[in-house]
């Protein structure tokens, strides 16, 4: 004899998959849901199989279409008819980041974090680790060194430069950051232009407060800052060694790179081909006894073609350009040239670039030096660390 209550049953099932072969979703949910409240415990596993298989292609459709409310909405579905959790946790962290809300991110990620499987828990880490957090400090070092061998100001110089950097963000779901930093630069070249870097900044000790604001992930910096300057050295400059003046900044920066641009670690030693451009866009103003300002742009591509273990080895070809308001020597080139590149990629970033520039002053400049070009071989050293609590 047929039980009535089976037979029901199995017929909403039935019902469930005509109408996801009819494409009607909707429909088939709500059969397999009725289906899942039935009285036999496998056909109910069943019927909740399909409804969580069903929820989970709602989500990834919804996903792919941009519909990220949706899709949060559907992976709780699929979660509650049964979904594996370390899954839909994963998803719904994902999407709380692209939907700027990195608080629900760290919640859903830290728990699956936890779960069974490895590589979920790993790819979660990670991306814990690159959420946003109330407090960070940020370490960055720069050492700039050159060889005139033709042109105005031959010689040899050296411009090591380093920041300290502590922001507080008092909302993790606005990029704005409230940030005290010190910058400090000593200029070995005797106070001579240093390609784009007046030389009476790059010999001092700034001490600033002031507010951040990022935009198009992290890639664009607007800011404004108060504090003061203090000259550290006696050589030729707007401030006298140890007088301080007020110094007031405000400016936007602009970074981007590929993605090939620091690729990870290689096991031993590999030949290969890693493309890579980058681009870097700065202009300021600032007011320190008078008002000054100015521009600088620098692209390169280059590609990485050797890779031992942390390193990557390769060629670079760079242009730069600097324009200032006052049309002082030091801020008014245009230069490019090209080099060698090596770059740690592990534990932490460092960037390496050797190369030899062909410029000119640009006639703007006041006044303008004979000849007004100028060939460099340069040495830049970069480097940064980032850490939150």
């Amino acid at each position: 004899m047929v039980d009535p209550l089976e037979a029901a049953q199995r017929a909403r099932l039935d019902a469930g998959y005509a109408a996801a072969e009819r494409g009607d979703d909707g429909a088939a949910r709500r059969a397999f849901a009725e289906a899942a409240r039935g009285a036999r415990p496998e056909l109910a596993r069943q019927a909740l199989r399909e409804l969580n298989a069903s929820w989970l292609d709602e989500a990834y459709r919804r996903k792919a279409r941009g519909d990220l409310h949706g899709a949060s909405e559907a992976f709780a579905a699929a979660a509650a008819a049964g979904a594996d959790p370390q899954t839909v946790e994963s998803e719904l962290g994902y999407l709380a980041v692209q939907r700027g809300r990195p608080s629900e991110a760290a919640r859903h990620l830290r728990t699956a974090a936890t779960g069974p499987d490895r590589t979920l828990a790993g790819d979660a880490d990670e991306a814990l680790a690159a959420l946003p957090r109330h407090l960070t400090s940020e370490v960055y070092l720069e050492a700039f060194g050159w060889r005139r061998t033709q042109g105005a100001a031959t010689g040899r110089y050296l411009v090591p430069f380093a920041q300290l950097t502590l922001r507080w963000r008092p909302d993790l779901a606005r990029d704005v950051s409230l940030y005290a930093r010190l910058d400090l630069a000593r200029d070995f070249g005797g106070g001579a232009p240093v390609g784009g870097v007046p030389p009476s900044y790059a010999d001092g000790m700034v001490a600033a407060v002031g507010v951040l604001y990022r935009a198009w992930q992290e890639r664009l910096d607007l800011f404004a800052q108060a504090g003061s300057a203090t000259r550290l050295s006696p050589t030729a400059g707007d401030l006298r060694q140890g007088a301080t003046r007020l110094d007031l900044r405000a400016g936007a920066t602009l970074g981007l790179e590929t993605d090939g641009c620091w690729p990870r670690p290689a096991h031993g030693v590999e030949l290969g081909w890693r493309p890579c451009a980058d681009a870097w866009w700065e202009a300021s103003v600032l007011h320190r006894d008078h008002d000054d300002g100015g521009t600088f742009l620098r692209g390169r591509l280059g590609a990485s073609v050797l890779f031992t273990g942390p390193v990557a080895w390769g060629l670079v070809a760079e242009g730069r350009s600097g324009l200032d308001v006052h049309g002082e020597i030091y801020g008014q080139f245009v230069d490019a040239g090209a080099g060698l590149r090596a770059r740690l990629l592990a534990p932490i970033h460092v960037d390496v670039v050797a190369t030899v520039n062909r410029g000119r002053i640009l006639g703007v400049a006041k006044p303008t030096p004979d000849p007004a070009t100028y060939t460099d071989l340069r040495l830049l050293l970069v480097t940064s660390y980032e850490r939150s609590p």
